[in-house]
């Protein structure tokens, strides 16, 4: 995720963080981003798999992804992951054509 400063003249919306942990496997989610360059890409689709591990390397390991069938491509990698109630739940990791999430409870302790 990340952290920008814009200026604006009226308050902004802003999205819930959700808790991760209240995820389901078979529950909808939405992922959003600019995939392939196109803005404003929305994908959908379900939880398959709760805290997967993925061992990239024999030095670099994700643990406690999200796995889902929405589409993940370049350019909406590292965007967010919408629960049902429209709460950020994750961020987007992943290769194309479907990914893992980290962790939005632990992106929490750096909001501020």
């Amino acid at each position: 995720m990340a952290i920008i400063k814009i200026d604006v003249d009226s308050p902004l919306a802003v999205l819930e963080m959700g808790i991760s942990s209240d995820l389901m496997t078979g529950e909808s989610v939405i992922a959003i981003g600019n995939a392939f360059g196109y803005e404003h890409t929305v994908t959908r689709g379900i939880i398959s798999a709760l805290h997967r591990e993925v061992q990239v390397s024999a030095t670099q390991q994700y643990r406690n992804l999200i796995q889902t069938d929405a589409a993940i491509n370049p350019g909406n990698s590292g965007g967010p992951l919408l629960n049902i109630d429209g709460e950020i739940d994750r961020d987007q990791r992943g290769r194309q054509g479907g990914g893992a999430r980290a962790s939005a409870s632990r992106s929490r302790s750096t909001k501020r």
